[in-house]
């Protein structure tokens, strides 16, 4: 992560913004360098980064190859991010401001808009209130666009820093959360159903490092039915979020068999009904494990 220092003019960055990160005390500047370092892991093979570090926020630079629709797919899955835009770097000036408005808003079908400046510092030597009405009146003047405050079709960002503006039209929302590393590392079991896969996923948001493991009943010395056939190792709502990691595999009872029971101990842990199940036999369940990406049904 590089300190702050003024971007060139007219070229494209994400900025990116945190929330609850932003309430921590003493350890929040330990927590800004760890997302700053997840944001970077996530596109460092998207030709963008370094990221940078600036008064309440994080810029991530994009070189001339780096494709949004990538770098936005790959942020929006990076835990501590709020939000992320892809913005346009201007000179702290007015007039610059307003064409760079009207050049964003060209392409987009607007119904109604309102301009939204905010300064970093007090010592930023602009007026809020001036850029907002002098610029939207420009706006609506070249483009006859009406005007809402309140519930705006689209809003046009601008954040005044010491050095320079930045210029956004969209916010892509994040995940939210503390970033992954920073709570220590767990544990999750995955079953069959879908609690555990959601349990996993808030302890991951939660800034946890997760290891996943999930118990199978396929036969000693054979590989579950799912990695036997190609399929993904975690379930689905996992594999966005935890890309490239995979559950520990470990044997089990072999789809919850109970071998050792007998006589009436084995009927006493039949099904509601009288109906024997794969345990009953001694058998394993089809394939030896439950599907990780199909809820039980109850």
């Amino acid at each position: 992560m590089k300190p702050e220092t003024p971007g060139k003019e007219g070229s494209r960055c994400v900025l990116l913004h945190y929330h609850e990160i932003g309430l921590k005390g003493k350890n929040r500047p330990l927590l800004i360098s760890r997302l700053a370092r997840r944001a970077e892991l996530a596109v460092e093979t998207l030709g963008a980064g370094p990221v940078r570090k600036l008064p309440g926020r994080l810029i991530l630079e994009l070189s001339g190859g780096a494709s949004w629709p990538q770098v936005r797919e790959a942020l929006s899955r990076v835990f501590g991010l709020a939000n992320f835009s892809l913005a346009l770097r201007l000179p702290l000036d007015l007039e610059a401001a307003a064409e760079a408005a009207l050049a964003q808003l060209a392409p987009l079908s607007v119904s109604t808009f309102r301009v939204r400046t905010r300064k970093a510092f007090d010592t930023v030597p602009i007026s809020s209130r001036e850029w907002d009405a002098a610029i939207g009146a420009r706006v609506q003047a070249r483009r006859r666009l009406p005007v809402s405050l309140t519930y705006p079709g689209t809003t046009v960002h601008i954040e005044a820093l010491p050095a320079e503006a930045l210029l956004y039209v969209e916010k892509v929302p994040g995940p939210g959360g503390l970033p992954v590393g920073m709570s220590g590392r767990v544990a999750a079991l995955l079953s069959g159903g879908i609690d555990s896969p959601v349990a996993a996923w808030r302890m991951l948001k939660r800034g946890c490092e997760v290891v996943f493991v999930h118990f199978h009943g396929a036969p000693p010395g054979r590989p579950p039915r799912r990695l036997a056939a190609g399929q993904p190792a975690l379930p689905r709502p996992l594999r966005e979020f935890a890309e490239g990691d995979r559950p520990l595999h470990a044997p089990g009872l072999a789809g919850g068999a109970l071998p050792a029971l007998h006589g009436a101990d084995r009927r006493a842990h039949r099904p509601a009904g009288g109906r024997q199940g794969p345990g009953d036999r001694g058998e394993p369940g089809p394939g030896g494990e439950p599907d990780l990406d199909q809820p039980r049904r109850h």
